[in-house]
């Protein structure tokens, strides 16, 4: 019965192995009532509000947060929402990622964003002005909204390699070629013959890599997989009658070898700044590893190519709030050439600004003289103005004294990273083991790393919402429907995180427990999950692509 019911729900054989699925069973009574559609609708309702309830309480107390978002938009379902994220850093410093929600938009520019994200920030307790940062793409409502609410804005680095690829299509020749491999990809997406011919010819040749199929625009590093596929598949293709129409001259098949080679430490960045654990720090690095890798590469296109980096780069050495990041990760901070031109020594003034001081501090501000007071009140109580100025010098030496103590901090913090830099690959770990050393500073790196590298969380939100969009009996769905199903999910993550927590805590001599991370792994399609590769230098791959 229970196969028969696979088959006429059109349910996927895989459910059989979720573990939800199977936990109900075991726990399932024996005086069980099936429940109705309807039943089923409010059961997903009430937990979904159970989530949210669960976000306000985790968020009490929070100072500065990052906030992750983007847009989804699907013009023949009429859709238009945005996704909203959450990271801040607790006080054990551990960085925490949570899933707002989704919400739809009645327009596409900054003034009905801010609105849908102060109406999703309310209903978790929190505020707009609480915001530190905003980590999203280039899209000129975002950039605007975060300058009207003065925030920092962090440009997602996925984003940011992925514009570099798109500056690059830009010429002549790499288009003419992507035309040519984009054509033989929608030929296969159109003929499943062919298509299944190719696979079988590959397959008999040892080759597993995907066939070459259209990518969609916003695909982050697309072009690379789809060179990479193209060429990988191109000898099956050779050898099959029905695709000798597609084949190309020598020539161009050194031209696309040229292409992806060049284009492949691009992808490995993506690769890289999409992990879940990576941070805005790592930006700047992983540009300059790229160009380090393009540089060494011999192609008539590497000039070009490197004209592309130069222009992303510059741009991220133009954002403070990335510059201070690279400061207080132990990493990167005063090590040599990776802020060039800019200095260690600019960025020590910029990360004052970020440094919590007293609220009643000042400018001593004269206090004008009695024959010059329009006001009754400050006449009759000028002769209170010499103790005025005295408190005011008290506090303005009590700010000086806390300045000097976070220039102290950092002239210890550099002589620290000289004489003796930790190898910790998270920062968070140097900071969890130095933040009474340091506590200035600490504080600092609290709302710092809490900003990923990119927003790949809304890139796997909106990835879910498209395989669920694609069933054929929920393509009707409403945007409430999708945010309930989103929000019960991140749920279920959360509540299996806390039951490893507590069976590490109560079993101590086991030694793995499940990740973040891995509990994203159903969230995410396969391409995007596959294993990182483990190369040189700071690496990532994924979705979207807003041109600036």
């Amino acid at each position: 019965m229970l196969g028969r019911a696979f088959c006429t729900g059109l349910i996927p054989f895989r459910f059989s192995e979720n573990t939800e699925f199977r936990q109900f069973l075991k726990l399932k009574p024996e005086n069980f009532i099936v429940p109705s559609a309807t039943k089923i609708r409010r059961v997903v309702k009430s937990l979904s509000q159970a989530h949210v309830e669960r976000l306000k309480k985790e968020f009490i107390g929070i100072q500065k947060y990052t906030l992750c978002t983007d847009g989804y938009t699907d013009l023949r379902r009429g859709f238009n929402f945005y996704s909203l994220h959450i990271s801040h850093i607790n006080k054990d410093f551990e960085r925490k990622m949570n899933f707002c929600g989704i919400r739809a938009l009645k327009r596409g520019d900054n003034v009905s964003i801010g609105e849908t994200l102060c109406l999703m920030l309310r209903d978790v307790g929190l505020q707009f002005s609480q915001c530190s940062t905003l980590a999203s793409d280039a899209a000129t409502p975002l950039v605007l909204l975060a300058e009207i609410h003065n925030l920092d804005r962090i440009h997602c680095g996925c984003h940011c390699l992925n514009l570099i690829i798109v500056d690059f299509a830009e010429l002549r020749e790499v288009r003419n070629i992507q035309k040519r491999v984009e054509n033989f990809a929608s030929h296969l997406a159109r003929s499943k013959t062919d298509k299944a011919l190719l696979q079988a010819m590959s397959i008999s040749r040892g080759i597993t890599t995907s066939i070459p199929l259209p990518l969609p625009a916003t695909r982050w590093g697309g072009l690379h997989i789809l060179f990479n596929q193209y060429l990988e598949h191109y000898e099956s293709a050779v050898n099959l009658t029905e695709l000798q129409k597609f084949l190309v001259k020598k020539e161009e098949i050194v031209k696309i070898n040229m292409m992806r080679d060049l284009l492949k430490p691009i992808h490995t960045g993506i690769l890289r700044l999409e992990r879940d654990t990576s941070f805005s720090s790592e930006i700047i690095p992983t540009l300059r590893f790229v160009r380090s890798s393009v540089r060494k590469i011999n192609s008539k296109y590497t000039t070009n190519l490197l004209e592309c980096i130069d222009k992303r780069l510059d741009g991220c050495l133009l954002n403070d709030r990335l510059l201070c990041t690279m400061l207080i990760d132990h990493r990167y901070g005063y090590a040599d050439n990776w802020v060039q031109p800019r200095s260690w020594a600019e960025i020590e003034k910029m990360i004052t600004n970020y440094c919590e001081k007293d609220p009643t501090s000042g400018l001593l501000t004269p206090t004008p003289s009695s024959s010059h007071i329009d006001d009754i009140d400050q006449f009759l109580e000028s002769s209170l103005v010499a103790q005025t100025q005295t408190d005011r010098l008290e506090v303005l030496f009590y700010d000086y004294c806390i300045n000097w103590k976070i220039q102290s901090e950092i002239l210890r913090y550099k002589a620290f990273l000289d004489s003796n830099r930790p190898t910790y690959q998270n920062p968070l770990i140097f900071w969890e083991g130095n933040c009474k050393n340091f506590p200035k500073l600490a504080t600092v790196a609290q709302q710092l790393l809490s900003s990923p590298a990119s927003s790949s969380v809304s890139e796997r939100t909106f990835s879910r919402c498209t395989d669920f969009l694609r069933q054929t009996k929920r393509n009707r769905a409403k945007i409430e429907t999708l945010n309930e199903l989103l929000t019960v999910n991140e749920l279920t993550r959360l509540e299996k995180a806390d039951e490893n927590q507590e069976s590490h805590e109560i079993n101590h001599s086991s030694d793995e427990e499940s990740s973040d991370d891995d509990m994203y792994l159903d969230m995410v399609d396969d391409e995007i999950n596959a294993e990182y590769p483990v190369g040189e230098g700071p690496p990532t791959h994924a979705r979207e692509v807003k041109q600036e």
